[in-house]
């Protein structure tokens, strides 16, 4: 964690607390980036749902011969290197309206899904935030820089953080499973506790970026 101090600067302080402050009032909608991991993993799974036949708004067939996207192999079978997203993007804005719009409501859906799930999980990353935890231990303070001008310094410090485990509700984990196949569902006798398990999307992390 780097953070900046500033010795008789209150500007340079009041700017760090804008920052963490404006990141703690979620101005910008996580699910909004499109370059994020949600929105990655969010297409992997668009893509397999198109391959099922599980989508509304176009058929595999259909969305191959309009963007010219070749998504199978001869066998038939889905391609594990798939199109990156920003591919896909210029592909889909070269379509109609109507199915751009028809297209962008599921896959975004899937998108939302996924943020909602981090953020109930508390997972969710937000950029500048507050540190929450039950403790918080000062494992090492290191000096980085101090302005030659105004005397702020920016200093490295590693932290233990001791949290309590966050149980995932029955919501996210009906949001999770969402239009997902051979999931399972475990009960701990002792707790009482339910689980989900469920398999990994394949392909995930072979995502092209060129």
């Amino acid at each position: 964690m780097i953070v900046a101090t500033s010795a008789g600067e209150p500007g340079v302080a009041g700017l760090t607390r804008g920052q963490r402050q404006t990141g703690s009032q979620n101005l910008f909608d996580p699910s909004d980036n499109l370059e994020s991991d949600y929105a990655h993993d969010a297409l992997v799974q668009w893509f397999h749902l198109l391959y099922e036949g599980k989508l509304r708004s176009v058929s595999l067939a259909d969305f191959q011969e309009m963007t010219g996207l070749e998504l199978c192999h001869e066998g038939g079978e889905l391609l594990e290197r798939l199109p990156p997203i920003h591919r896909w993007l210029n592909r889909i804005l070269a379509l109609r309206i109507a199915t751009q719009n028809s297209i962008f409501e599921e896959f975004l859906g899937l998108v939302e899904d996924r943020v909602e799930a981090a953020r109930a999980a508390g997972t969710l990353d937000l950029g500048i935030e507050t540190i929450r935890a039950e403790k918080v231990v000062l494992l090492s303070d290191r000096l980085l820089r101090t302005d030659p001008v105004i005397g702020a310094e920016t200093r490295l410090l590693r932290l233990e953080l001791h949290r309590r485990p966050s149980i995932t509700n029955w919501a996210a984990l009906q949001l999770i499973c969402k239009n997902t196949d051979n999931i399972v569902w475990l009960r701990n006798a002792r707790s009482g506790r339910v689980a989900l398990c469920m398999p990994t999307w394949p392909g995930t992390a072979t995502l092209s970026d060129d």
